[in-house]
């Protein structure tokens, strides 16, 4: 899954910078209009991309949970922890400054929901929204998969400890860990529920369907 997310970043850079440089030249890739406009600049905005952005980076301390489980946890966990955050903010930083320069005008999205397939279809054509589509599939699946085991590793260390019930504590050799994992899954299906339904939740709906398809 890393290898298809990564290859679909790469191939993302590199046509976003060839429409770049086929439509301002080869000095349009360095301008300061992707990450400064004074006409639109506003704190408010800018708190509130900061706050997404802080979400997305919530979580990848999950590798640590599976420090029992790895052969040298006291040289891989460390390495592992930083290099996820070093790498994401590669990818985050060039392909966001990238999309910045094909679409600039950031009010001129159909749907704001879906503004990367309309870069994409912008730099790549319908082919390349497929692309994009599979990808945000491969990594909602990816989420769905590391999330359930990270988060049922640490109720497996909470159950171990006394702090929560000791059902939890249910090993299966041939199957899914079944106790912690129904209870992710219906921690997210309760979430779904109460939420309406938007573009979020349609997503979060199909998270939650590949969820219980790792469960089972």
């Amino acid at each position: 899954m890393m290898i298809v997310m990564s290859v679909c970043t790469v191939l993302f850079v590199g046509l976003a910078a060839r429409w770049v440089a086929n439509a301002a030249g080869f000095g349009g890739l360095f301008s300061s209009a992707a990450l400064y406009r004074p006409e639109t600049f506003g704190v408010r905005p800018l708190m509130l991309g900061a706050a997404i952005a802080t979400l997305s980076y919530i979580g990848f301390d999950a590798v640590s949970t599976l420090a029992e489980d790895t052969l040298h946890p006291e040289r891989d966990i460390a390495f592992a922890t930083v290099i996820v955050c070093v790498l994401q903010t590669i990818f985050c930083v060039v392909t966001v400054y990238l999309a910045a320069l094909v679409w600039p005008d950031y009010r001129g999205f159909p749907e704001t929901e879906t503004a990367i397939l309309d870069i994409g279809r912008r730099i790549g054509g319908p082919w390349m929204v497929g692309c994009l589509t599979f990808v945000l599939l491969v990594a909602g699946l990816a989420s769905a998969l590391t999330g359930q085991a990270g988060a049922s590793r640490l109720l497996f260390g909470m159950g171990r400890d006394g702090v929560i019930p000791p059902a939890f504590l249910l090993i299966f050799t041939r199957v899914t860990p079944r106790p912690r994992a129904a209870f992710i899954s219906w921690a997210q299906y309760r979430w779904w529920v109460r939420s309406r339904w938007d573009f979020s939740s349609q997503w979060s709906c199909s998270i939650l369907a590949r969820s219980w398809a790792s469960f089972w």
